[in-house]
Parts: structure tokens; sequence; C-alpha cells
């Protein structure tokens, strides 16, 4: 998010829906897309899924901030790339 510029704390939740339950030892995975970035802010829609089935989604605001410092940057994007995160497409 933000090309690694800036730390996404997020700040809002809305259209929040559960769409099922997930009980404790169960995988969950989420598919999120940056819908717009700007202004400070940025805005994803998500959804989550289990066992191949949809059950959540929201649409998730964040403001962008800057990092305290770029030794905490570059922790952020060593955390990219151990999540599996295609840092450098993002990074500015």
């Amino acid at each position: 998010v933000t090309g690694f510029v800036g730390l996404p704390l997020l700040v809002g939740v809305k259209d929040a829906k559960i769409k099922g339950v997930v009980l404790p030892g169960a995988e969950l995975t989420f598919d999120g897309a940056i819908i717009h970035e700007g202004s400070g802010y940025a805005i994803a829609e998500a959804k989550g899924y289990s066992n191949g089935k949809s059950v959540c989604e929201a649409r998730l605001t964040f403001s962008l901030t800057p990092y305290p410092n770029e030794a905490f940057r570059k922790i952020m994007i060593e955390m990219g790339h151990k999540v599996g995160i295609a840092v450098e497409e993002h990074t500015k």
C-alpha cells in the first residue's frame, strides 16, 4: 500500500458483512484491492474466505502516516517480503 512511503493506519470500516462462521483452527484468507488513494488516505475493498466460501467483506479506510524513520520503513519492507508481497512492484 502507498509504495511503502507511509504507514497505513486503519481509521474506518464501512459496509462490513459477516456471512459465515469461522471456527478456531480454520484457515482464513483475504483478497483485497485499493480502490482510491490520495489526499493522505487510501480506501480498500477486502473479502475473507474460509474453505473456498466467502465469509466476510468490508470497505476499509486508511490514513497514510509517514514512517517515523528510514529504519522503520526498511522493517516494513522486510515484513512485506516475508508475507509474500511483491515489494519491488509497490515501492516508490
